[in-house]
């Protein structure tokens, strides 16, 4: 296929080209149960679509669309941005697919290279942070460990496939000589400048010839129509200052969530290395004999930092003073691992060999598996709790002043008074004009586009913390 994608006939490039958008098209409505027809399956209503051995559910929606939108998706907006997100799925599924079939693979390496781009954070120093870490930067997104390294490998899998497509277009030389030609012919040219008050004193502009180029130029004369609109903005500044989340429900979100707050064993070390790596084996045993030797002088109470700064051969920690900072089972090397989680805190280990070579390991603190107690991640919690909330009462505030601006503008204004809101008179707004409270945005645009004067628009999202309910108050036409 790499041979065909090469190739320098046009006429193949074209007809591979289009197989493949074929090829994608076909997956999207074929792996798609209902597709046409309703979004869930018949057999499990979870279960929104299928892209070969993956399942795209409600909750990996509802996930991705708490993170790209904080959970709000106004109802009026769900059939279109739910079936939107699940299409967005399932392509990137599918060319995943495609991609694996023709051979393409992500290794645990590749996957940890991209991790280490996207997180520098977690590297800092050298060494890895550790997974509690990772997992706790994922979290803030709404993501697992396996959530988020399946997306990337996915992700991955599908560049990969647009770089092959991409390797189909081949550009000739000639084709080249034809576009640097284009881009730097020049021409020679000889111009006379002739100023307007050269000619202003020989033109005379009659009544009748303005009249004439005004019927000419209408359309460069029209003025836009203008509409003015009473908005009425929930943002989450202003609820949230009257929401408390009370003390018990803290407490029982604790209790349901307890496996989210539970660590991993963990020792926090420091080591020596003496590398082996791309050494030849006769060297071995006088390496050896100094990592024995740097041993001797621990346990005859030298500096271990010093030790480590002025020999180890680890590039990352040995400036440290050999620290690794904390580390969890899996991180290390089995060899290492089994001997870091036996010592007691201050204990120093005989030498060890590992495949990178002789380590002298001492750790400094001990911490057994745990779950993180109540106090600890209370605040977590309550801001977590306190969003939440604020997010459905925006909506419920929303949709209060919305049914009641069908009815009655003061019955919307008593409401609003009654939680805080004011509402804004923004007038003669043209069409891409920026408007108060809102800016410039696609969605109060097409809201209130077509709707007459007293027309109120349904409850619209213009920032990812802010509701606007919005009725149109006036309208010049154009």
């Amino acid at each position: 296929m790499f041979d065909l994608f090469r190739s320098r006939e046009r006429s193949v490039r074209y007809l591979l080209g289009a197989l493949l958008l074929l090829v994608a098209a076909s997956m999207v409505i074929t792996l798609v149960p209902g597709y046409g027809t309703g979004w869930a399956s018949p057999r499990d209503p979870s279960i929104l679509a299928e892209v070969g051995d993956h399942r795209i559910t409600v909750q990996e929606v509802r996930k991705v669309i708490q993170r790209e939108m904080k959970g709000n998706v106004p109802p009026e907006m769900a059939s279109i941005y739910v079936p939107s997100v699940v299409q967005q799925l399932v392509a990137l599924r599918a060319t995943a697919l495609e991609a694996e079939r023709l051979g393409f693979r992500v290794t645990d390496a590749e996957l940890a290279d991209i991790v280490k781009g996207l997180f520098p954070q977690l590297w800092a120093g050298g060494t890895f942070a550790g997974k509690e870490a990772y997992a706790q930067v994922l979290a803030s997104q709404n993501m697992t460990i396996p959530e988020f390294e399946e997306a990337l490998r996915t992700q991955a899998l599908q560049a990969r496939l647009d770089i092959l497509a991409l390797e189909g277009v081949i550009v000739t030389p000639q084709e080249v000589e034809e576009a640097f030609r284009r881009q730097n012919e020049a021409v020679k040219l000889m111009t006379i400048g002739v100023t307007a008050g050269v000619a202003r004193n020989r033109v005379k502009v009659t009544d009748e010839d303005l009249a004439a180029y005004f019927e000419q130029n209408k359309a460069s004369f029209r003025v836009p129509e203008k509409r003015s609109y009473l908005i009425f903005p929930i943002s989450e500044e202003e609820i949230g200052a009257s929401v408390q989340v009370p003390e018990e429900q803290l407490r029982q979100m604790y209790q349901q969530q307890q496996d989210r707050f539970r660590t991993e064993e963990r020792v926090r070390a420091r080591h020596i290395l003496i590398k082996t790596i791309d050494r030849p084996a006769s060297e071995l045993p006088a390496l050896e004999k100094k990592a024995q030797d740097l041993l001797k002088q621990l346990r005859s109470g030298a500096d271990f930092a010093e030790l480590a700064r002025k020999n180890s051969e680890d590039p990352g920690s040995a400036a440290k003073g050999g620290d690794l900072d904390w580390i969890t089972r899996g991180q290390t090397v089995p060899e290492f691992e089994k001997v870091a989680f036996s010592l007691k805190p201050k204990e120093i280990s005989d030498v060890v060999k590992t495949q990178y070579g002789f380590h002298i390991i001492q750790v400094l603190e001990h911490q057994p598996a745990r779950v993180k107690p109540f106090e600890e991640v209370r605040a977590e919690l309550a801001a977590e709790a306190k969003r939440a909330q604020v997010y459905e009462r925006m909506q419920n505030i929303s949709d209060q002043i919305r049914s009641a601006l069908v009815r009655s503008r003061d019955e919307a204004e008593k409401i609003a008074r009654a939680n805080g809101i004011r509402p804004v008179l923004a007038e003669n707004i043209g069409p891409g004009d920026p408007v108060q409270e809102i800016g410039v945005n696609e969605q109060f645009s097409a809201a209130v586009k077509d709707l007459p004067v007293n027309g109120v628009t349904p409850v619209v999202q213009v920032a990812p913390n802010k509701l606007v309910v919005a009725q149109v108050v006036a309208i010049t036409p154009a």
